[in-house]
C-alpha cells in the first residue's frame, strides 16, 4: 500500500488556521417564540482547541440567525433553545462556511429524534455525511448494544472496530467534502485506532482536502505514528528517552544500558493495570537476581495520587512520570501507546524482544518467555 508523504516543506505551515465565515438562518415552531438558542461550536478533535458561544432570541415569526467566523471550512456545532429557564430543543450537527439553512418542524430534547426526524437542513452535504454517520451508529447500538447499570448502552470493541470500519467507508464516498477529513481526524484521535482504514480513506479524498491545514496536520500525525510504531518494534533499538522519577530527579535509559529491562506503561487510573501489576511485581522478583529491572511508567498528572500508589504498593522498580496526562505523553507517543497497560521488553543490547501489542499478548501470557531470553 501506498501512503501520501506531503513534501516536508509543506508541513511547515502547520497549522495555521484561516477563518471562514458563517451565517445560519432557521426557523423554530411558534411554540418557541421569544425564546433564547444558544449556539456552540468548537473543535474538539485536534491539539487546536476553541469554543464559540453566542445566543439570540427567536422572533415572533419563530426565525433567528447567527453570524461569525469559524477556523476550518466546517465545524461540529451544537443548538440548544431555552424558554423560561427550561431546555425544550437539542441538536448536534454542522455549521459550514458561508450559507446555513435550517427548518425545525418540530420541538424535542432528544438528540436522534431532532437529527433524524425534526429538522431539515437545505444543501447540506456535510449534515446529510454527519446523519448517515449517526444513523448507523443508533443502529449498531439498538442491535448490538448491551445496557449499563445506568440504562445506558455501549457496544463491544468487536462491533465498535465494525461499526468505525462501516462509517469510514461511508466517508470513502464523499472524497470532495471537507466533513469526510474532519470524521477521520476523530477517528484518528481515538483510543486503540488503526491506522491503515483511515489513512487510506484520507488518500481518496481530493488534493484540495489533503492540502488543507487539517490535512497537512492529519498527514503529520500519521506520519508521527508510522514512526513510532516502527521505532516500537521488535527487534529495533529502544529509542532514548529521558524522564523524572518518584524522587524528582531525571533517569535516562541509556544509563541501564547492559541490563535487560521491560518498560511498563501504566496509569493510577487503570483498573487493568493494578490488576497486571501484581504478575508484573511477580515476575520481577523472581528475575531481578538475573539482572533484569522496570521502568514504570505513570501516565497520569495527579502526581500525590502516583506516589501514594509507590509506598502503598511497595514498588521497588524505577518508578518514572512526566508528570501530565496520558494523551499528553510525548514518551507514549514516540512508544506509540494506545491502551494500557502496555508492557515492552529491551534485551541487554538495547534491542527491543517483545511488545504486547506487536504479538497481541493482552493477557502477558507469553512475557515471561521472552524475559528468559533476555536475560541469558
Amino acid at each position: 500500500m501506498k501512503y501520501l508523504l506531503i513534501p516536508i516543506l509543506l508541513l511547515l505551515t502547520y497549522p495555521s488556521y484561516s477563518q471562514y465565515n458563517y451565517h445560519l438562518k432557521a426557523f423554530a415552531p411558534k411554540e418557541l417564540n421569544n425564546a433564547k438558542a444558544y449556539l456552540r461550536v468548537w473543535d474538539y478533535y485536534s491539539d487546536n482547541v476553541y469554543k464559540i458561544l453566542d445566543s439570540v432570541f427567536i422572533d415572533q415569526r419563530g426565525y433567528f440567525t447567527f453570524t461569525g467566523q469559524i477556523r476550518k471550512p466546517c465545524e461540529k456545532a451544537i443548538l440548544y433553545i431555552k424558554k423560561d429557564g427550561i431546555e425544550k430543543f437539542y441538536l448536534q450537527f454542522v455549521i459550514d462556511s458561508g450559507l446555513n439553512n435550517m427548518v425545525i418542524n418540530k420541538i424535542n430534547t432528544d438528540y436522534y429524534q431532532n437529527k433524524f426526524q425534526n429538522v431539515k437542513f437545505i444543501n447540506s452535504r456535510s449534515n446529510l455525511i454527519d446523519i448517515r454517520l449517526d444513523s448507523l451508529r443508533e443502529a449498531f447500538v439498538r442491535l448490538h448494544g448491551v445496557i449499563r447499570r445506568d440504562s445506558s448502552k455501549y457496544i463491544s470493541k468487536e462491533k465498535s472496530d465494525e461499526l468505525k470500519r462501516l462509517q469510514i467507508e461511508i466517508l470513502r464516498k464523499y472524497p470532495n467534502d471537507y466533513y469526510s477529513l474532519i470524521i477521520l481526524r476523530v477517528f484518528l484521535g481515538a483510543a486503540g485506532h488503526s491506522l491503515t482504514p483511515i489513512f487510506e480513506a484520507f488518500n481518496t479524498l481530493n488534493d484540495k482536502i489533503k492540502l488543507s491545514e487539517l490535512g497537512i496536520e492529519l498527514n503529520t500525525i500519521v506520519l508521527n505514528e508510522l514512526k513510532a510504531i516502527h521505532s516500537s518494534k521488535m527487534g529495533n533499538s529502544v529509542p532514548v528517552f529521558s524522564v523524572k522519577t518518584d524522587k524528582e530527579i531525571y533517569f535516562n535509559n541509556k544509563t541501564i544500558e547492559g541490563r535487560p529491562y521491560i518498560i511498563a506503561f501504566s496509569a493510577t487510573w487503570c483498573i487493568p493495570c493494578k490488576i497486571y501489576e501484581e504478575k508484573l511485581k511477580s515476575l520481577y522478583e523472581k528475575y531481578r537476581p538475573n539482572g533484569l529491572e522496570i521502568v514504570y511508567f505513570n501516565l497520569d498528572d495527579n502526581v500525590q495520587k502516583w506516589k501514594n500508589h509507590i509506598v502503598r504498593n511497595n514498588l521497588t522498580w524505577i518508578n518514572v512520570s512526566e508528570q501530565t496526562k496520558f494523551e499528553k505523553s510525548e514518551i507514549a507517543k514516540k512508544f506509540h501507546v494506545q491502551s494500557l497497560p502496555l508492557y515492552i521488553l529491551v534485551d541487554k543490547k538495547g534491542t527491543i524482544t517483545y511488545n504486547a501489542d506487536e504479538i497481541k499478548d493482552m493477557d502477558y501470557i507469553h512475557l515471561e518467555k521472552y524475559i528468559q531470553g533476555a536475560i541469558q
